[in-house]
């Protein structure tokens, strides 16, 4: 009897001591308040040690409680809150560029501002209007007149640097260009007392500049870039044309000179855009640009003519005459460029280097209203000298192409 009471006593500590190990095992589990926070791939075997394995690894455990620490580790299968389940945070990308340069946003390896700067070649065939000279000589009628105008837009090729520098940031940029185009070109025939064809000379000259000072704005659309700006913008331009024709006829020499200049300098605003479209993956992109300007100033406008006949056996006859005219008003430029680019990100620097070719074409024309004539003839029959001359306000049409290089943000 009491060996049997003694085999009771010991099952059924045999028995609690199983439940209550369970109940242990039990209460470490981890609660989970609602499925939204379940977190199946975080589930392992708990083990009687206290370690839980990894389920990719069964062989593997992992210590409740880290190695060399005073502190209890945070339990791997601790509820997550449903935002961190469904929304994981997203480090902020890095650079270690940015540890040497000003960055425009935190963890970006975009600069605060960069450097931007352009050196181009324009290349430029003109088509002048509103200025003609017009000499002639002769016996018994005009003989090798000479039309300025004409000599003017065939032989002058104009050839100028455009520069460009400022800072980009990437939205808002600041900049200054300036572009310079100048030219001159003659034309002689020579003649002497002992020949009675005629002898002449021509001389041609066009200068023009502009000097822009501007703020520029940068977006994207998907594979363009725009670019839009607007500022102030000094101009100034100067035409001039000169001839002379000079004869030996029936004991006379016979001389006229025409002279007529055009010229505008006016400080106004300009704006416009450029934009870039990327072709495909490569490094080439199609290039587009127009500018506007509007500039307020001076236009002049003048003529001048002389005249002369000297004889040895009969009085010398001469003649001359001028006027000069100005006006205030305003010069209308537009520019236009179409072309390719093909660019390079840099390694060394935030920004891309780029080389351009485009067509170009500008027109400049000023305001109307102006003009200036001057006419002079020496008559001692039958020999004749005239000259005529006159000039209008400033207007011509600039047609050629640019190459360029550069940096751009």
């Amino acid at each position: 009897m009491i060996r049997k009471r003694l085999f009771v006593v010991a099952a059924m500590a045999v028995v609690t001591g199983l439940s209550c190990q369970a109940f242990a095992q039990t209460a470490a589990m981890p609660q989970w308040d609602s499925l939204s926070t379940f977190d199946a791939s975080r589930i392992g075997t708990y083990s009687m040690t206290g370690q839980a394995s990894d389920p990719a690894d069964p062989d593997s455990t992992i210590p409740a409680v880290p190695p060399n620490s005073s502190q209890p580790a945070a339990n791997p299968f601790a509820p997550r809150p449903a935002s961190e389940v469904f929304n994981p945070p997203v480090s902020a990308p890095t650079c270690p560029s940015c540890n040497s340069l000003p960055c425009a946003v935190p963890g970006s390896c975009a600069p605060a501002w960069s450097p931007i700067a352009l050196a181009e070649s324009t290349f430029f065939w003109p088509t002048l209007a509103h200025g003609n000279s017009f000499v002639g000589t002769g016996s018994s009628g005009l003989n090798g007149p000479l039309d300025q105008t004409l000599a003017q837009s065939n032989n002058l090729f104009l050839a100028g640097p455009r520069i460009m520098f400022g800072r980009q940031g990437q939205t808002w940029g600041v900049l200054g260009r300036f572009w310079y185009a100048s030219n001159w070109g003659s034309g002689f025939g020579p003649t002497d007392a002992g020949s009675e064809t005629g002898g002449f000379s021509a001389y041609n000259a066009f200068q023009a500049y502009t000097a822009d000072l501007e703020m520029q704005r940068r977006w994207s659309r998907g594979l363009w870039n725009f670019w839009g700006f607007g500022g102030i913008r000094y101009g100034s331009v100067a035409i001039g044309h000169r001839e002379t024709a000079n004869q030996f006829a029936d004991g006379y020499a016979i001389s006229s000179t025409a002279y007529s200049a055009q010229s505008f300098q006016g400080t106004g605003i300009t704006f416009g855009g450029y934009s870039t479209r990327a072709l495909g993956n490569s490094p080439f992109k199609l290039f587009f640009s127009n500018r506007y300007s509007i500039l307020w100033g001076t236009s002049h406008a003048d003529a001048q003519v002389a005249t002369s006949l000297v004889c040895t056996t009969m009085p010398s006859a001469w003649d001359a005459n001028g006027m000069s005219a100005s006006r205030t008003g305003d010069l209308f430029i537009a520019e236009f460029q179409a072309g390719t680019q093909w660019e390079r990100q840099l390694v060394w620097f935030p920004g891309r280097a780029f080389l351009r070719t485009a067509f170009e074409y500008q027109y400049w024309g000023a305001g109307g209203g102006l003009c200036a004539s001057a006419e002079s003839t020496s008559h001692i029959s039958p020999v004749v000298s005239t000259a005529c001359s006159y000039a209008e306000q400033v207007m011509f049409n600039l047609v050629g192409f640019n190459i360029g290089a550069g940096i751009i943000y």
